[in-house]
């Protein structure tokens, strides 16, 4: 049976180990264990005890290629080398710098690097000028008595005081030859990080490390993680004096009367240890991931694009949680052998206090990387009208735990997924032992995969082409207020003892057998706002800031934009169309925020902001006007964008959200004839086109989603004689040059059938 985790405490400062008067033996001299010379990862502060944070030897010399500082300072540069010809990045995974160059050849000089001159370096060139100035006075003093031809010609007598100069005149010259060195070497270390890495393999790599990646998964550079830095730096100083005291003990170099003394000092120094991985440990839970997963719930409702970058801020984590499982993983094994040489004395105490933490850090690190979507419709259109309309992938993922051979003891083991409703999901919240079942309406399609390794990021199991298929015949309102999670079943093995089991859950979605907006509108506010990470399956708060708002509007429109036309369509990963400030105010003033700059999420669901005539169906003309919420409008001129005006809206030739007065004072700055595509304020569904002509007058133009399934919007724009006019689509794009231009029709010239007398004259010439 698994260890169950137990809840962390942070242990006081003050607290000691109580040592029971035990005589205890020396392990024989010479047998020291291997973990004393095993990798780990150690304080640089003292030259002497600098390691390879990628090959974790001692031996050989290092250097400093980029701004981390202690631990993670020191590295070999050929290890560096072969490091960057295998994983083409130019840039430290930590602190972002650009590695400094070591090699022969200098960078262009606009990349150099800017010199950060400090006090230091302005004292020595001070200095240099004072002494100068001082040998050059005892110089000239020496000249006028005649210094040379006493001392060295020997033509005239010495003087008493001929020996303080000579001993004046060295000391002078050895201390601005001392400052001269000193400026020398922080000018050839300036110059060294000026030039470039030699490459240990082909000129094909380096020719690919300096190519541009043109994917459009290449994520933002990630803000440098200064707190973890400070913090694990001072996490490996605390584990380089344990290792200190326990390489000590070990190799017997302390004697037997010290023993017991020298032990109550490890022990304390254990304390201290500990306190500094709880530290770091804690920032890396809840200020690095539990700030990265509240961030995935929030993207999770946006395009594949924007979460494909986000997705990309773990490799960073993992590299986070690899440097970190390292210590615990060294200090772990440390315990091990102090406990079995020096029993009874309170290593086995310490011992279960970072095996608690350890397997707290080590389960926890397991998570949901790829989210289930927010809503999966299963509609008529679906393949054999019984399975979810597109497919989805999840992935499971552990960061770090190759220290303690997560990676290498469970690749290729099972990992089963299961389709559970929210019910099930808060017994497991109390109960993580809790045998699953399925749900009896719908399955899921795979439901078991194998945790793989293919890179140096950790060990994945990927759920990819997920399906919902539903059991039983169901109807449409029986499932829409429910919510199902996907549960996955964990079990994993480590090379310490142990022994990871337990479940993770991932986000609530809904599963509806035919589209259903409001359900979908009620979704997308709970992964916007509801707090699913800290307080899984909470309530959505009742008001929200402005610009988390807007925020949330712009994901959602961007990702209905690229939803697949098809079941058969795969989806589309572009960068999209981001929304500028006045849309944004726009859409936000729209819901009624109140004076404090807070907006009802009910005005989101109830607030009706449009009309729709509908027609009754006893009669073709006669009908009722009806009002229609600020959800319904704002989603269906989103799903007609993504219909009908897809390449007009990523060309920048649809402006969007727009009233008819902000768009007729736009209009009037353009001094030629131009028009403007945008989305009815008012009207449901339809589209607006607001048209200046050449004399300045401004009409407005609409049509319905029914007349552009009929007839594109740019062939109406082209042919329509109510634009022939106009010159650009705003604010300055030609509008047959965006379109393709018109096809003008041929114009016939009247022949002239009234001759003048010179014709009359030629004709005569002719006969």
């Amino acid at each position: 049976m698994s260890e169950t985790s137990s809840t962390n405490t942070a242990i006081s400062s003050n607290s000691s180990m109580s040592l029971k008067p035990t005589q205890v033996e020396t392990p024989p001299k010479g047998l020291r264990p291997a973990w004393l010379f095993d990798s780990l990862t150690e304080s640089t502060i003292s030259a002497s005890r600098r390691i390879c944070r990628i090959c974790q030897m001692h031996e050989g010399e290092m250097v400093r290629p980029c701004d981390c500082a202690g631990t993670m300072g020191d590295v070999h540069e050929e290890c560096l080398t072969k490091w960057v010809t295998m994983s083409n990045k130019k840039n430290c995974e930590i602190c972002k710098s650009e590695y400094s160059k070591s090699g022969a050849q200098f960078k262009p000089f606009k990349e150099w690097s800017k010199p950060k001159p400090d006090m230091k370096n302005v004292f020595h060139i001070f200095l240099i000028i004072i002494l100068s100035i001082l040998i050059t006075y005892v110089c000239i003093i020496m000249e006028e008595r005649y210094f040379h031809e006493r001392i060295i010609a020997g033509e005239m007598l010495t003087r008493p005081d001929d020996t303080g100069r000579i001993f004046l005149i060295i000391v002078l010259a050895l201390a601005i030859l001392n400052n001269l060195y000193t400026l020398a070497m922080r000018i050839v270390l300036y110059l060294k990080k000026q030039r470039r890495i030699r490459q240990a393999m082909s000129s094909i790599i380096s020719d690919q490390m300096d190519v541009e990646s043109s994917s459009a998964f290449s994520p933002a550079e990630p803000v440098v993680d200064g707190a973890f830095v400070s913090k694990h730096n001072l996490s490996a100083e605390a584990y380089q004096t344990f290792k200190e005291c326990a390489d000590s003990l070990l190799s017997g170099k302390v004697p037997q009367p010290e023993q017991l003394s020298f032990i109550q000092r490890t022990l304390q120094i254990c304390e201290n240890t500990i306190l500094n991985f709880e530290d770091e440990k804690q920032h890396l839970m809840s200020d690095v991931l539990l700030v990265w997963a509240m961030k995935q719930q929030k993207l999770s409702i946006a395009t594949l694009h924007t979460q494909q970058l986000h997705y990309k801020e773990l490799d960073l984590i993992n590299l986070q949680f690899e440097y970190f499982g390292e210590l615990l993983q060294q200090t772990l094994s440390g315990l091990d052998y102090l406990k079995q040489y020096y029993p009874n004395v309170g290593f086995e105490e310490v011992h279960s206090k970072v095996r608690n933490l350890t397997h707290y850090f080590l389960y926890y690190s397991i998570i949901v990387s790829r989210q289930p979507p927010s809503v999966i419709v299963k509609c008529g259109e679906a393949e054999n009208h019984r399975r979810s309309r597109f497919w989805f992938n999840t992935e499971i993922r552990i960061l770090g735990g190759s220290a303690f051979g997560i990676d290498t003891n469970n690749e290729n083991s099972n990992v089963n997924c299961y389709l559970i409703t929210d019910e099930t999901a808060k017994q497991l919240l109390n109960n993580a032992y809790l045998d699953i079942f399925e749900s009896e309406e719908f399955c899921i399609e795979p439901s078991t995969t194998t945790f793989q390794k293919k890179d140096t990021r950790g060990i994945k199991a990927k759920f990819d082409d997920m399906k919902v298929a539903k059991k039983v015949q169901l109807r449409r309102d029986s499932v829409a207020t429910k919510r199902y999670c996907l549960c996955y079943n964990i079990q994993l093995q480590t090379n310490c003892g142990i022994e990871l089991v337990g479940k993770k859950v991932s986000l609530p979605f809904a599963v509806l057998v035919g589209p259903k907006a409001d359900v979908e509108a009620k979704l997308f506010l709970e992964r916007s706002f509801a707090d699913l990470v800290r307080h899984p399956l909470s309530d959505i708060p009742t008001h929200v800031s402005c610009a988390e708002m807007a925020d949330a509007l712009e994901m959602k429109f961007q990702a209905i934009i690229e939803t697949p036309q098809k079941n058969t369509d795969g989806p589309s990963v572009v960068q999209p169309r981001k929304f500028n400030m006045q849309t944004k105010q726009h859409l936000v003033m729209r819901m009624k925020p109140n004076q404090q700059g807070f907006l009802p999420l009910d005005n989101f669901m109830k607030l009706p902001v449009a009309e729709e005539f509908q027609h009754k169906k006893s009669a073709s003309s006669d009908g009722d006007w009806k009002l229609v919420p600020y959800y319904d409008w704002f989603f269906k001129l989103a799903e007609i964008t993504n219909k009908y005006l897809y390449s007009m809206w990523y060309d920048g030739l649809v402006y969007g959200f727009c009233s008819k007065e902000d768009a007729e004072n736009i209009l009037r700055c353009i001094p030629r004839s131009v028009l403007l595509v945008r989305f009815s304020d008012i009207e449901y569904a339809k589209i607006k086109i607001s048209v200046k002509n050449r004399n300045g007058e401004i009409r407005h133009h609409w049509y319905e989603h029914a007349d552009l399934n009929a007839r594109s919007l740019q062939s109406e724009l082209l042919t329509n004689h109510k634009f022939s006019d106009v010159d650009l689509i705003y604010p300055d794009i030609d509008l047959e040059v965006a379109l393709g231009g018109r096809n003008k029709p041929r114009v016939r010239l009247p022949r002239n059938l009234a001759p003048d007398e010179i014709y009359f004259d030629n004709q005569g010439a002719a006969t």
